[in-house]
């Protein structure tokens, strides 16, 4: 059987993986995107009437709206942002606001009358960031990108098991107000928007006469990277910087790609960050089993990491034996 180098595998593998396709946005998606606020405020906002209604909605009316791209669904949830969490609410409209405080575990509780029953919207239940509210009550409208109900009136709010009084001479906003959840990782402050990819992992051993079997794990945020079967990505993240076994790596801008490349078995593959215009990575989901953003690939060993149009260069061992890859990131500018 014919040996073959790890530079040389390295390099065949990189080549063949290069001309993978890859998923991208069209130009008519990127266009007219929102640009995201620097203080991380991605309101959610609950609209309705009272007593004198404005020409454009019919009493009983009653709207919630978001950025969807911040919040995933589930059920009848979307939440699933940990980069976002609750500061303040808000009720009123432009130029006639009363803000009330809030905090990252206050819970905001709408009432709204639909025909004879009342139901209810809760914002930042159990400290998660998100809006709970029952689907059919309330259609999206994918012109106003909006969930409206023409039968649903606002009636009651409590913030943080306070009620709070409604405005009664028009249309009104209730408006649920973020900022960036500060993070660690690793006993370390992340700076806002650092949501860091994690390879790592452990060449074979010798230890007490026994080989330890190879391994490498890819840990990262499953609420920044949404996604399943090895493709997860963030729309609202950027590549900031690499490291290797804690030495930063040079030359690596928003745009650079990365390639960590590892041996399984007799064959291999390739863990991709930052592979098209959404920051995130890929990898083949049935050499890394797990979910939660920890993925885990038995008898997997890195071997060596490929950064924009450079060769591919060999990952030296750290002082503990593993071969560690961090990619950290900002938010998108």
């Amino acid at each position: 059987m014919k040996n073959t180098s790890r530079r040389r595998f390295g390099k065949q593998l990189g080549l063949a993986l290069g001309a993978l396709p890859v998923f991208s946005l069209t130009a008519a998606n990127v266009e007219g995107k929102k640009k995201r606020k620097s203080d991380g405020d991605s309101p959610i906002n609950v609209g309705g009437g009272g007593g004198k209604r404005a020409r454009n909605l019919t009493p009983p009316s009653s709207e919630i709206y978001f950025e969807h791209n911040d919040y995933i669904l589930e059920g009848d949830t979307y939440d699933k942002n940990e980069l976002l969490e609750l500061f303040k609410v808000s009720v009123g409209r432009p130029n006639h606001w009363t803000n009330y405080p809030a905090g990252p575990n206050s819970r905001v509780e709408i009432d709204y009358l639909l025909s004879t029953v009342t139901k209810r919207i809760i914002i930042n239940e159990g400290g998660n960031m998100g809006v709970t509210f029952p689907q059919g009550d309330f259609p999206y409208d994918v012109g106003d990108k909006k969930h409206k109900s023409d039968r649903a009136e606002i009636t009651r709010l409590w913030v943080n098991g306070v009620e709070r009084p409604l405005p009664t001479n028009g249309h009104f906003e209730i408006v649920a107000h973020t900022r960036f959840k500060p993070k660690t990782k690793r006993g370390r402050k992340l700076e806002p928007g650092d949501s860091p990819i994690n390879v790592g992992g452990g060449g074979g051993k010798v230890i007490n006469r026994k080989k330890v079997t190879p391994f490498a794990d890819i840990d990262f945020s499953d609420g920044d990277y949404p996604g399943r079967d090895g493709v997860y990505e963030s729309s609202i993240l950027q590549l900031k910087y690499v490291l290797v076994n804690g030495v930063r790596l040079a030359n690596v801008d928003k745009n650079t790609p990365v390639l960590i490349i590892y041996r399984r078995g007799v064959g291999g593959g390739s863990v991709a960050i930052n592979q098209s215009d959404k920051m995130g990575v890929r990898f083949n989901h049935q050499h890394f089993s797990g979910s939660r953003g920890h993925h885990h690939g038995q008898n997997t060993e890195i071997l060596q990491i490929k950064v924009g149009p450079r060769e591919p260069e060999d990952i030296p061992a750290g002082s503990n034996g593993k071969r560690e890859i961090e990619v950290h990131t900002e938010f998108k500018t």
